[in-house]
């Protein structure tokens, strides 16, 4: 399994290229190239609430009444909330709170899976960032990068974690990318290409995930006991 660290602080976005741990059998680099900007093709119906209550978990099928969403070139789009397909990208939990001010380092991670008997390929530094509104979806992040092609062996896993402070490790080197993230619905997508030979297919990923941006002091505070 290989990690890589999206850092999301209030106002800012920062795509890390450090935090990798190499757990699956194969994830090799094979090369390079610029990966050029992609234009939605089709926006859903509506967008989920947010929920009032900054401790309450948004459940998993919240997203139930949004449409697959598309935005890059590609054969088959695949969607965590609605769809069941061998190349994945699922989030541990549908919902990344912003806590302004708070020295605490929330993730969530995403998780790129690979249950097929064939490689998937892709750019691991060519994820895109969409936010929902009520006129469609609008590209957030990021510009066009050049870094190393990876390949997911079958059965492997490459792990995406999102978080709201910038990381301590200097190893991180962070690329700055501004982004205003609000309290809204986003899209995660990747892009990569399935080797099952003859009928190879490129295939999109996409994980929505609901952001909730909130004050430090509406962040509920954790209830001691004393010892008896």
């Amino acid at each position: 399994m290989k990690r890589r660290t999206v850092l999301a602080g209030f106002g800012t976005a920062l795509l890390t290229s450090g935090c990798l741990g190499q757990t699956q059998s194969k994830n090799t680099p094979t090369g390079d190239g610029p990966q050029p900007a992609d234009t939605p093709s089709r926006t859903p119906e509506s967008s989920p609430p947010t929920p009032d209550d900054p401790a309450t978990e948004q459940p998993s099928d919240a997203f139930r009444t949004i449409d697959c969403p598309s935005f890059r070139d590609a054969d088959v789009t695949v969607c965590a909330h609605t769809d069941d397909y061998p190349i994945m990208l699922q989030p541990a939990s549908t919902t990344y709170r912003v806590v302004q001010g708070n020295s605490t380092i929330e993730t969530l991670d995403l998780t790129l899976s690979n249950t097929s008997d064939h490689s998937f390929g892709f750019n691991p530094h060519n994820w895109r960032l969409d936010r929902y509104s009520g006129d469609g979806w609008t590209k957030v992040a990021p510009e066009a990068v050049v870094e190393p092609w990876t390949n997911v062996a079958p059965n492997g896993q490459y792990e995406y974690e999102l978080t709201t402070q910038q990381h301590p490790s200097p190893a991180n080197g962070p690329h700055q990318i501004d982004v205003d993230l609000t309290s809204d619905v986003y899209a995660l997508s990747i892009v990569g290409n399935w080797d099952t030979g003859r009928n190879g297919k490129r295939i999109e990923c996409i994980a929505l995930i609901n952001v909730v941006v909130m004050s430090k002091d509406s962040w509920p505070t954790p209830i001691t006991t004393p010892d008896l």
